[in-house]
């Protein structure tokens, strides 16, 4: 089966100009005169994308990312190269790209269902489910310029998502929206990806290209610098832009007075499926209104990925003394990465004694067998099955 969308040695080329006078010089003697520099966005990029495959895009600011897009969505022309395509294709670019400001939310609706190639037929069958996914209510009768950014997202999501055309171009426009909203579209993309839509992103959420991609590539002033698997693309890409700088120091937040202090946090990976990790902490008197200890497994940029815990209640005697509490986290959920861990304890009324900041970190190795439903897990706090083992006293 030929791809939908196939790129070959593709760059794209912007005219820049020192004056406005230059460009009236330039077109004025038929560019014969040439008074334009050249920026390239793009140089020699080929891609390709299959039926029901979802592909990330990673890079920094100005690396050609949107610019890519544009090519695939046709609202740019490629200065050199190829792009075929052989699919129906919905983009959601630049917020407010294709909507008309003064025209009505269900105005809009309609005019880029035309614009995407749908009939009227099949216009009214998806009206409702459209209005119904946006969930923006009875705004969607008012003008979009009276839109929030958020409201504009969720109408633009909508129409493309429910529309289901053959290939879907995202560009970090769901990123606006509220925390549900962006799952409601995670939970959709699933959905039309099992339909055999293919779906191409750009996002700066490296964690959601590594969990919802099934390939990806990462670009570099306008060069394609790697492509693969979005573990591997992620790698190569962190390699060149991220300083993976030596561990924090412990950040102690306690006072002199207070009655809880973490002595130590160690980690470490069993057999490549548990990691246990134990706390040693002193009690430097007597407590009992209960204690609650917190720990986070976070990625470099301090993202928060999972949190565990174990809580004293209130009325048990905690005698002074040395203490060490172990946690067994089964790494099933756990996608495989370095994580920093955060170690925190408290009081039951939230009053914090202790605070120790990214002192231990551990690295998930890729398992040979990659489950199924880690694909289908995109939440920045995955649910983790641990054991606890109740801290003892030692001497």
């Amino acid at each position: 089966m030929q791809p939908l969308i196939e790129i070959r040695s593709v760059s794209k080329a912007y005219k820049l100009y020192g004056r406005p006078v230059d460009r009236a010089i330039e077109w004025a003697t038929l560019g014969a005169i040439r008074r334009h520099g050249l920026q390239w966005a793009l140089q020699d990029i080929s891609l390709t994308l299959n039926q029901g495959e979802v592909v990330g895009v990673v890079g920094p600011n100005g690396a050609g990312k949107s610019t890519l897009l544009k090519l695939i969505a046709r609202t740019a022309r490629p200065t050199s190269g190829e792009v075929t395509r052989r699919a129906r294709i919905g983009a959601l670019l630049e917020l407010g790209a294709g909507f008309h400001p003064d025209l009505s939310g269900m105005d809009n609706i309609g005019l880029n269902a035309r614009l995407l190639g749908f009939s009227e037929g099949e216009l009214s069958s998806k009206l409702q489910a459209i209005t119904d996914f946006a969930g923006i209510g009875e705004a969607v009768h008012r003008p979009v310029r009276t839109f929030s950014s958020g409201m504009f997202v969720r109408l633009a999501f909508s129409i493309i998502a429910v529309m289901e055309p053959e290939v879907l171009v995202i560009d970090e426009a769901i990123a606006v929206g509220d925390v549900d909203f962006q799952m409601k579209c995670l939970t959709r993309i699933e959905e039309l990806r099992a339909k055999g839509i293919a779906i191409i992103f750009v996002s700066h959420d490296l964690y959601r290209v590594e969990t919802l991609a099934d390939r990806a590539i990462c670009l570099v002033d306008g060069k394609m610098q790697a492509e693969g698997t979005p573990s591997q693309v992620i790698r190569s890409y962190r390699s060149l832009y991220e300083k993976d700088a030596a561990l924090a120091p412990a950040v102690p937040l306690h006072f002199e007075q207070s009655p809880v202090q973490i002595r130590d946090l160690t980690c470490n990976l069993v057999n490549g499926r548990n990691v246990n990790v134990t706390v040693a902490y002193d009690v430097l008197k007597l407590i009992c209104e209960g204690l609650v200890f917190r720990i986070v497994f976070a990625l470099p940029d301090e993202t928060r990925v999972a949190i565990i815990g174990h809580d004293v209640p209130e009325g048990q005697t905690i005698e002074p003394g040395a203490y060490r509490l172990s946690f067994k986290v089964k790494t099933t959920n756990l996608y495989p990465r370095r994580y920093r861990l955060h170690c925190s304890v408290t009081s039951k009324k939230s009053v914090v004694y202790d605070v120790k900041m990214g002192v231990v970190e551990v690295t998930i190795p890729e398992p040979t067998l990659w489950p199924a439903y880690h694909r289908s897990a995109d939440q920045l706090t995955t649910m983790l099955e641990f054991d606890v083992v109740p801290a003892d006293k030692r001497g």
